[in-house]
């Protein structure tokens, strides 16, 4: 990871911070909303160090020609007028900073081929994913791997259950 973000820090293809003139990483991450995200995005950004502007992606998973028969445009519409609202509400959830700016984006489709445009066209520097919303993406978790591996930027992978243990715990090793 700091290989990559050393490439990233020297590459020409460089956005500063309009405020301090600081490096900006523009990193995408696919989110579905969930409040147990924020503390993990929070340690990630804290962790990465540096002044960074967050685009949350959320993904419709179906687009209309899919289902016209049975969805409208209108149904398509509602459908990401809803995910734009828990977007904007999920974003209020974080604690300002002048090093971090957000932003979101409501898209549809193919979860994996719609974040891999999205990072594509919005010339992101990282794509962060969650370890539990990869899974999320597709009931296969085979689609998590292959948007890892299709991405053409670095991938970073956090979150994830971690557990303790020792002799005081329940766990193995523990009495």
């Amino acid at each position: 990871m700091a290989q990559d973000l050393l490439r990233i820090e020297n590459s020409n293809e460089v956005d500063y911070d309009p405020y301090s003139n600081n490096r900006l990483i523009r990193i995408a991450v696919p989110t579905n909303c969930k409040e147990d995200t924020v503390p993990e995005i929070s340690s990630l950004l804290k962790l990465m160090g540096c002044s960074a502007w967050v685009t949350f992606v959320h993904v419709v998973p179906f687009e209309s020609n899919e289902f016209s028969d049975c969805l409208g445009s209108e149904d398509l519409r509602y459908a990401m007028s809803i995910a734009e609202m828990k977007l904007y509400s999920f974003i209020k959830k974080f604690e300002r900073s002048s090093d971090v700016m957000f932003d979101y984006k409501v898209v549809t489709g193919n979860p994996v081929g719609a974040i891999l445009d999205v990072v594509k066209k919005g010339k992101f520097d990282v794509l962060a994913v969650k370890m539990g919303d990869i899974s999320h993406l597709d009931p296969e978790f085979s689609n998590g791997i292959d948007l890892i591996s299709r991405s053409e930027i670095p991938v970073i992978v956090f979150g994830g259950k971690t557990e303790k243990y020792g002799r005081n715990n329940e766990g193995r090793g523990g009495r």
